[in-house]
C-alpha cells in the first residue's frame, strides 16, 4: 500500500533496523519496520529522521500491527526544528499527543495536514506557539467528533472558525496579544480535558 506519513518516534531494533512510529492521513497511527535503516550515514538527522515527511510504500502485516517499509521518498525535512529549543519542545509534545491519541488505524487527514502545515510554518509565522497549540488541539477534537456541545458567543464562533480555516495564515488576522493567546490556550486545554483527552505532561500542555 502507498501512503504519506510523518515520523514521530524511532526505536532501535537489532543492529541495523528501526521501528518507526508514524502518523499517516490514510492509516492513522501506525508502526513501521525499516530494515537496515541505521546503516545510512547521518547529518543533522539520518535519512529516516524525526519530523520528516515521506511518501512510502508499505507491506501490510499478515498479523500484528507493524508494517514493513518497501520504499521511501522524502517530501519535507523539518530538520531546523532540532536547532530551536522551543520548537524541539513543541514538536516533541505534539509527537506524544499524536501517538497517544485515538488515531490507530483511523484516518485523520485534517489533523495530519494541519500538523504538517504547522511544522512547516511555525518558525516563519508571526503567530505564537500558543496559537498553533490551540489550532491543533481544536482540530483534533473536531475531527474526532468529541468537541463538546458548548454555547459559543458570535465572537467565539468567529475565532474557532478562523482556527479551523484551511489557510493557517488567517490566524494572523486574529491579531491577538500574548495574554489573549494564553487565555485561549487555557480554554482549549480545559475543553480537551472536559472531553476526557489525556494530554502529555509537558509545558506546551500546561495552563499558563
Amino acid at each position: 500500500m502507498d501512503t504519506e506519513l510523518i515520523i514521530l518516534r524511532t526505536t532501535n531494533y537489532g543492529e541495523s533496523s528501526l521501528i518507526l512510529n508514524c502518523l499517516s492521513p490514510d492509516l492513522g497511527r501506525i508502526s513501521v519496520m525499516a530494515k537496515g535503516a541505521k546503516k545510512i550515514s547521518k547529518k543533522n538527522f539520518p535519512e529516516i529522521g524525526l519530523f520528516r515527511v515521506y511518501s512510502v510504500s508499505l507491506t501490510k502485516p499478515p498479523q500484528g500491527e507493524i508494517h514493513t517499509l518497501k520504499s521511501i521518498d522524502l517530501i519535507q525535512q523539518n530538520d531546523r526544528l532540532a536547532s530551536t529549543p522551543s520548537l524541539i519542545e513543541f514538536s516533541g509534545s505534539f509527537s506524544q499527543f499524536s501517538l497517544s491519541g485515538s488515531f490507530e488505524q483511523v484516518p485523520c487527514p485534517v489533523y495530519y495536514n494541519y500538523l504538517i502545515d504547522c511544522l512547516q510554518k511555525i518558525e516563519k509565522s508571526s503567530t505564537p506557539i500558543n496559537g498553533w497549540i490551540c489550532r491543533l488541539i481544536i482540530t483534533y477534537l473536531m475531527e474526532q467528533g468529541i468537541f463538546p456541545d458548548v454555547n459559543l458567543s458570535p465572537q467565539q464562533k468567529t475565532i474557532i472558525n478562523t482556527i479551523l480555516d484551511k489557510n493557517s495564515d488567517n490566524l494572523e488576522s486574529l491579531d491577538f496579544k500574548e495574554d489573549q493567546w494564553r487565555e485561549l490556550k487555557n480554554w482549549t486545554l480545559k475543553t480537551a480535558i472536559f472531553s476526557e483527552i489525556t494530554l502529555p505532561n509537558t509545558a506546551c500542555f500546561n495552563c499558563c
